[in-house]
């Protein structure tokens, strides 16, 4: 879980990966969150993968609830094709054979949603890699559209589905 007294505190696992994957300049202000699933079981088998791809997110949300930090927001990263210069990239570890994100997960998301648009309030917008995707991509697998818009309505954003 985050743990926090407001959205504006949050407290983020200290991790060795914080800025060790690929991002660039940022030259747009952020006005979306893309949720994804990793189809990994480890936060550490993530980031090889990603490091492997030349992929990044943000932030990464494991399967206990608790929230690393990958990137800092301020920064671009290679997430969802055609999606990533106005976007933050957030991942549950789960997904295909791992299973759909759990409550624990779901809850943290919240948390950290709320958070990022107490921090960045150009962020309007939830979305989901599925929507976004120009390539066939069904992540976050098991979050319906009903969860997206509670999960949306619950941190102060609007639920944007879009092919």
């Amino acid at each position: 879980m985050i743990k926090h007294t407001s959205p504006a505190m949050v407290a983020f696992v200290p991790n060795k990966y914080i800025n060790s994957l690929a991002s660039y300049p940022r030259n747009k202000p952020v006005v979306e969150v893309i949720l994804h699933d990793t189809v990994t079981n480890s936060v550490k088998t993530t980031v090889q993968v990603l490091t492997q791809r030349g992929l990044a997110y943000h932030y990464l949300i494991d399967k206990d609830g608790e929230v690393y930090e990958l990137q800092a927001p301020e920064r671009m990263t290679y997430h969802a094709k055609g999606y990533n210069t106005d976007t933050i990239g957030c991942a549950f570890v789960c997904g295909g054979a791992f299973g759909p994100p759990n409550d624990s997960q779901r809850e943290s998301c919240v948390e950290l949603l709320a958070y990022l648009k107490n921090r960045i309030p150009s962020i309007q917008f939830l979305s989901a890699h599925k929507f976004r995707s120009t390539s066939g991509k069904i992540d976050p697998e098991g979050v319906t559209d009903d969860d997206f818009k509670d999960m949306a309505s619950k941190s102060g954003l609007i639920f944007k589905k879009v092919r």
